[in-house]
């Protein structure tokens, strides 16, 4: 989705656009089960973690086709402090 795409990139503004004004959907999920919140964990895209959260109230609990969740993907990739938002 375009909000994925925005996410894994860390374009901060336009993720707001599509939360604020597109109303995107935080939790859609790709073939891997894969979410925004998840890619934006995994490129350390802390801004943008903070945002899908508090303003897209994404679920970090979703869980993709291997059984990981966000917080799963933050220790795998070592961000520690994304870990600690989740």
């Amino acid at each position: 989705t375009a909000l994925m795409m925005a996410a894994a990139n860390g374009h901060r503004d336009i993720v707001d656009v599509l939360l604020n004004v597109g109303k995107a959907d935080t939790d859609a999920k790709d073939k891997n089960g894969t979410t925004a919140l998840m890619l934006a964990v995994r490129y350390g895209h802390r801004d943008t973690v903070d945002m899908l959260l508090n303003v897209g109230k994404a679920d970090a609990d979703a869980k993709d086709k291997d059984g990981s969740t966000a917080l799963t993907l933050a220790a795998r990739y070592g961000r520690g402090d994304i870990a600690e938002v989740l």
